[in-house]
């Protein structure tokens, strides 16, 4: 989650500045990464719901 973290900022707050990454802005691999870990999490949390419903 800490790597997500540093896209949540720049997003959400548009005036942030950019470079949030230890490399500046982020290119293709870090939006890769970055939407992978994303996925990740999403699936963790939807089989934590699921599995709290039984």
């Amino acid at each position: 989650m800490e790597f997500l973290d540093s896209y949540y900022i720049p997003t959400r707050y548009p005036s942030a500045p950019i470079g949030y990454l230890p490399g500046g802005k982020p290119n293709k691999d870090n939006a890769t990464k970055a939407f992978e870990k994303a996925e990740n999490s999403v699936k963790y949390l939807i089989k934590l719901i699921e599995d709290k419903k039984k």
